[in-house]
């Protein structure tokens, strides 16, 4: 994942930003913003919870796809991983909603 720094607005048609840029690899499979929604939306406490997430959304959650903190942690030589990366995209969206809004005077 690579976040989009600075202040300029990037103009996408909507479905290419919901459903055909890509947001995160697993295993050589891209996703998007669409498929992270409703995937969280419907199996992890949206509409239910589901005890069985898609792979790449417990990757996510765990943080399996990170870089890696080492320092001398108790016990000394763990390496801890950023976890929950699913909401920190799910507040990305967000945010680019509301900055679209913004953008255009619907807020």
């Amino acid at each position: 994942m690579s976040p989009l720094i600075g202040t300029e607005f990037h103009e996408l048609p909507v479905e290419e930003w919901w459903s055909g840029e890509t947001v995160f690899v697993h295993d050589e499979v891209q996703y998007t913003r669409k498929l992270i929604v409703l995937s969280a939306a419907d199996k992890d406490g949206g509409a239910h919870v589901d005890e069985d997430l898609e792979d790449y959304y417990e990757v996510l959650r765990a943080g399996e796809y990170a870089i890696g903190i080492s320092r001398d942690f108790d016990p000394p030589g763990v390496t801890i991983y950023p976890t929950n990366a699913h909401l920190a995209l799910l507040r990305q969206f967000a945010h680019e909603m509301l900055a679209s809004a913004t953008h255009y005077g619907w807020m």
